[in-house]
């Protein structure tokens, strides 16, 4: 996951508890850099054998999934399908392990939009969502290494709920629902099941276009049995979605504003480099009338 802002880049390390932050600012990917490697609680020692099998799915900590960041990039969210489950929270400002938020079990995708944070519950088949201020709300109270959330909104979709993403407006939530095999479409403002379609079988990833007309579902396959397959579902709307035109100008006012960050940063360093110049002007001025001082009284 990527920060607003573009400024940082998230990769979550399913097996070892651990979440890696990129600095990928600049605008030529060779300056991309590493920053830090972040523990989520604590990290698992790697030494597996090298001749035997070994299940990525089994003792593999707390299985980080789905990452989001919240609106103001403080704060990053990582679904935890595995371990004592619950949501990881990193402080991105100190760029430190929070804690856990726990009250959600095998939470596997998460998404923010419209002040809710949206999350799918993989062996549950759910769909559910809890404002961003209980959240935020929640994190800011934590006491130690976890505090619980509740008040979810829910509902029940096809068993093992995979990727989740919202329409433009935010008024629908696609869910790939993996063990189903289907395709399951949720009304945000009541929280039902309104759609479901059958997909090839055991769909994971899912995305929609930014215009809300087609979602695509990748099915894995499994066992030698369906899947490898891309589908494609063009989606008609009883309401009108936002149109191309409004979510261009939303884009264009999203990145002013990264823009405007980079500016601001960059209008930071220059006079960080300019106070510098002073300083350094300052200093051979000064050691300039040491130096003639120094003279002068060697003449005398």
């Amino acid at each position: 996951a990527t920060t607003h802002s573009g400024k940082y880049l998230a990769v979550t390390h399913w097996g070892d508890n651990t979440v890696g932050i990129l600095d990928i600012s600049s605008p030529n990917p060779d300056d991309w850099h590493y920053v830090k490697c972040v523990v989520v609680d604590y990290q698992l020692k790697l030494n597996l054998s090298m001749t035997t099998k070994v299940d990525r799915d089994c003792n593999s900590g707390y299985l980080l999934r789905g990452t989001v960041f919240t609106p103001d990039d403080h704060y990053m969210l990582i679904a935890c399908m595995g371990g004592g489950g619950g949501i990881a929270v990193i402080d991105m400002q100190k760029m430190l392990y929070v804690g856990r938020l726990t009250g959600v079990s095998n939470a596997r995708h998460l998404v923010v939009k419209n002040g809710y944070l949206y999350a799918s519950l993989n062996a549950a088949g759910i769909v559910q969502r809890l404002p961003l201020t209980k959240v935020e709300a929640a994190i800011k109270a934590m006491n130690g290494k976890t505090a619980p959330i509740s008040g979810w909104q829910t509902c029940k979709v096809g068993g093992g709920a995979r990727t989740i993403s919202l329409s433009p407006s935010g008024n629908f939530a696609f869910a790939a629902c993996n063990s189903a095999s289907q395709l399951c479409v949720v009304d945000t403002r009541t929280m039902k099941q309104v759609a479901t379609l059958t997909i090839d079988s055991y769909p994971v990833g899912l995305d929609i276009s930014a215009d809300g007309r087609f979602v695509v579902l990748t099915s894995q396959g499994r066992r030698g049995h369906g899947g490898n397959a891309v589908n494609l579902v063009e989606v008609t709307y009883k309401e009108k979605e936002p149109t191309s035109a409004l979510i261009d100008e939303q884009k264009e006012e999203e990145d002013a504003a990264a823009a405007k960050v980079a500016q601001e940063q960059e209008q930071a360093d220059a006079q960080s480099g300019t106070d510098w110049w002073y300083i350094g002007v300052a200093v051979g001025f000064v050691l300039g009338l040491m130096a003639v001082a120094f003279f002068r009284g060697r003449k005398k």
